[in-house]
C-alpha cells in the first residue's frame, strides 16, 4: 500500500471517460473509512468531457491522522453522480513524531513515567549536562550501598492504533555512563519485550537500538529506558539517556 505523511499533498491522475463529448463534468477523489465519510477530499474538480478517456488531475492533501484509508473517486455530469469507484489499494498515513518530548527538551520528564523497584533509593531527574544534543538529558541514579538491588526505568506509552500490529518499530536512544552502570532500551507491546544489547558504561555516549514487530494480538506500544547497575558496583550509580526516537 502506498504510504504518505500526514498533510502531504498528492495529485492523482485519473483516466476518466464520459460520453458524449462537451458535457460539463466534475470529478472528486476522497479518502475515508467508507464511501459516506470524507476525511480528506479534492473537492469537485471541473472538466469538460471529450467522449474518450482523458486524464483528470485531482490534488488532495492527505489526512492529518495516521491510519489506513480507502480511496474513492466520484464522477458527476451536469451536477448528477454518474459513476463511483473504489480504488484497489488503500492509502496508509504514516505516524509522525510518535514520541513526545523525545529529547527531554521541555525541561521536564512528562510524559515519560519513572518507576523503580526500590523507592527512595533511585531517582530520575532532568539534567543540563552532560547532554548528547539539545539542552537536557535524563539522569537515573541509585544511592551508594543499594546499587546491587536497584532497577530504574523511564517509560513512555504511545497512543494505541490497531494498524501497529504486524509493523516493525525501531526505538533508539543515546546512553552515557561510567563502567558497571548497565543501560538498555526496550519495546514492550504487552505480549512480549524486545531489548537492545546492554551498554555497561564507558564514559562515552553510546547509540542503543531495539527493534520489534508488534504482535498480532497486541494492544499496547511502550518504550522503556532501563537502568540496572552491576551488583558489584559499590559507589553511587548514575546513567544518562538522551535523543530518543521511535520509527
Amino acid at each position: 500500500m502506498p504510504e504518505f505523511a500526514p498533510g502531504e499533498v498528492k495529485t492523482a491522475r485519473a483516466p476518466i471517460t464520459v460520453q458524449p463529448s462537451g458535457l460539463s463534468c466534475e470529478a472528486e477523489i476522497f479518502l475515508g473509512p467508507n464511501e459516506m465519510t470524507k476525511v480528506a477530499t479534492s473537492g469537485r474538480i471541473p472538466f469538460t468531457s471529450t467522449g474518450v478517456s482523458q486524464g483528470v488531475s485531482l490534488p488532495v492533501a492527505m489526512p492529518a491522522t495516521a491510519g489506513t484509508y480507502h480511496v474513492y473517486i466520484d464522477i458527476y455530469a451536469a451536477g448528477l453522480l454518474i459513476a463511483a469507484y473504489a480504488a484497489v489499494e488503500d492509502v496508509v498515513i504514516a505516524p509522525v513524531g510518535l514520541l513526545l518530548n523525545p529529547g527531554f527538551e521541555t525541561g521536564s520528564l512528562s510524559p515519560w513515567v519513572f518507576w523503580t523497584n526500590y523507592g527512595g533509593r533511585c531517582s530520575a531527574r532532568i539534567r543540563v549536562e552532560p547532554v548528547y544534543e539539545g539542552l537536557y538529558s535524563v539522569r537515573l541514579a541509585a544511592s551508594t550501598g543499594y546499587t546491587r538491588y536497584v532497577i530504574g526505568t523511564v517509560t513512555q506509552t504511545i497512543d494505541w492504533r490497531d494498524e501497529y500490529r504486524g509493523k516493525l518499530f525501531t526505538f533508539g536512544a543515546r546512553a552515557l555512563a561510567a563502567p558497571k552502570n548497565n543501560m538498555s532500551i526496550q519495546i514492550d507491546d504487552g505480549v512480549g519485550i524486545s531489548s537492545s544489547p546492554v551498554y555497561s558504561g564507558s564514559n562515552i555516549w553510546q547509540a542503543l537500538l531495539a527493534t520489534r514487530v508488534i504482535a498480532a494480538n497486541a494492544n499496547k506500544l511502550a518504550v522503556v529506558l532501563k537502568f540496572a547497575p552491576d551488583k558489584s558496583l559499590g559507589t553511587k550509580a548514575m546513567a544518562y539517556f538522551d535523543a530518543t526516537s521511535l520509527e
